[in-house]
Formats: structure tokens, sequence, C-alpha cells
């Protein structure tokens, strides 16, 4: 059956969800989407809208539970409906046909995502990875005048808005958390490092122009730095370390907001 839109869809949390979880999905969500991290992105107020209105209302006892009357109601109007029924019926049949061929391919993914972390996990997997491209942009200016690169280290030209530079890695998506990044300083090549014993490795190679924005998704526990150089200057700078650590029991993991300064 096609779910119903709900608040609980909009604040991302289950219908039986306690109210300190309710509130710490507030919460998450608003350092995600508050317009003051995302002044070029006006779709950030438009879920930030969604995610206040959610919020009044499930934090709210009796307004949830009129929500919750409403999201029955629905249901049980959609049960009702024969054509619904039968496009149900219909969906089922197809995905029984498919279920083989969806088996074969899941089993073949499973087999290359093993051998993925055996490579990960075999020694010397650290010295497999891609090299930095900011420490490339360090050398090549090394012993000899600075001068800005007229491409990314891929060759290709510099994107135009912040994003990632195809060809390094986008690792470290094992988790849940985010880091906002502000760049006040001059156009920048940044590195997201991951602390590996006792070396740190690159997982995410991106581009931030001047003044502009980048969120980062999806990470997973760990030791995390940025590695990053000025374009115009080549002077080469890295941020304090932070930890991202599972709190509790709970799926929910600490976000970040990190400004690059201004440059010198």
């Amino acid at each position: 059956m096609p779910a119903v839109p709900t608040h609980y869809r909009n604040l991302r949390v289950s219908e039986t969800a306690s109210d300190q979880e309710i509130r710490e999905a507030y919460r998450r969500l608003s350092k995600r989407y508050h317009p003051d991290f995302n002044p070029d992105n006006p779709e950030a107020l438009r879920i930030m809208q969604l995610v206040n209105k959610a919020y009044a209302v499930l934090s709210d006892p009796e307004q949830r539970k009129r929500h919750d009357a409403w999201i029955a109601a629905q249901r049980r109007a959609k049960a009702a409906s024969p054509l619904l029924q039968r496009a149900i019926a219909w969906r089922k049949r197809q995905n029984n046909k498919q279920f083989w061929l969806v088996l074969g391919i899941g089993l073949l993914l499973g087999l290359l995502v093993l051998q993925a972390w055996w490579w990960l996990a075999s020694p010397g997997a650290a010295q497999k990875s891609p090299p930095s491209a900011v420490a490339q942009l360090v050398e090549s200016g090394s012993g000899k005048a600075y001068q800005r690169p007229d491409k990314a280290p891929n060759g290709s030209a510099w994107p135009y808005f912040s994003d990632y530079i195809a060809g390094y890695p986008v690792a470290a998506q094992n988790g849940q958390s985010i880091a906002s990044i502000a760049n006040h300083g001059a156009d920048r090549l940044v590195e997201l490092q991951m602390q590996q014993g006792e070396a740190w490795q690159n997982v995410r190679t991106f581009y931030m122009p001047a003044r502009g924005f980048f969120t980062l998704y999806e990470l997973g526990a760990g030791q995390y730095r940025l590695f990053y150089i000025d374009l115009d200057s080549g002077k080469n700078t890295q941020t304090e370390a932070w930890p991202i650590q599972k709190q509790d029991d709970s799926p929910v993991y600490p976000d970040a907001g990190i400004v690059l300064p201004p440059t010198p």
C-alpha cells in the first residue's frame, strides 16, 4: 500500500517514536537544513518549514493524537479501494517474477562487496589508496613560484559550485552523521581525512569556491579532519580533528558545523 504522507515521515521517525526521539530528530534536521547553513539553497527553507510544522504537531499530545487518527482514516480509505487492491495484486505478481533475478544480482553484488572488504582489510591497503590531490598541488608548487592551477587535479575544469572532484574516493559512507562546511576564504581544494591507525587517509576530495557551502553526508564513526589548500596563494592548512561516535544505543550520530576561516 502506498505510504501516507505524514508528519512522522517529514521528521524521519517511526509512528511509535518517544518524545525524546522526536526532539532528537528535530535537532538533527534543524542542523542539516537551517537556512543559516544553507544560504544558497532555497530548497532547505522549504524542508525546514515542513520540519518545524511536523515538530509542532508531534510534540503536542493533542495534535499528535488527532494526526494519528487522520493517518488511520487515510489507510482505511486506501485499503477499501478496489482499484488499489488490484494494483497491489499486480505488483505482487511482478515482484514474484523478478524475485530470482533480484536474488542473483544481490548475490553477485554481495561477492563484490566481500572482495572490496577483503582488499581494504588486507595489509598494505592504505598504500593502495589514491594519492592526495591537495598534496599533489602543494608538491607541484614547492621550490618555485606558486601559480594557481588552471584545472582540477583530475584534468577537468574546476566546478562552478562546491562539488566532489571526480576520480577521487567518496568513502566513509557507513553512518548517519553530517558535516556542514562553510568557506569564508578564497577558492579551496579540500580533503576530508579519516584516521586509520597512526595515519590519516583521504576519504573525500571536493572543491569549494569563495563563500561556498558544502555538506558531507553519511559519515560513520571515526576521527576526522580537513586538509585544504588556498588555490590563489598555495597555502595549505589542516583543521583540528573531530570525533564521530554513536550516541549510546541510539542510531543517532552527532553532526558537525565547520567554518574555514578567511584567507590571511
